[in-house]
């Protein structure tokens, strides 16, 4: 998912393609894929991280309002 633009990304979110806890999980693989490469300085919380993406994917689930539906 790592190639994907933002657009492609809001679109795969919106349709269901993909969820936001398989967005996080694929780029966070991605991050530590390269990381040996790049020495990267990053903080990686990955766990958490796709905790915090599952728990946010359920609040726009059952979010109401024309905000909420955009997303």
């Amino acid at each position: 998912m790592h190639q994907f633009t933002l657009a492609e990304i809001a679109r795969g979110l919106a349709d269901k393609t993909f969820s936001s806890e398989e967005l996080t999980r694929s780029l966070l693989a991605r991050i530590q894929q390269l990381d040996p490469q790049l020495n990267t300085w990053v903080l990686k919380g990955g766990a958490l991280g796709a905790v915090t993406a599952s728990r946010q994917a359920a609040r726009l689930k059952s979010a109401t309002g024309p905000v909420h539906k955009t997303c």
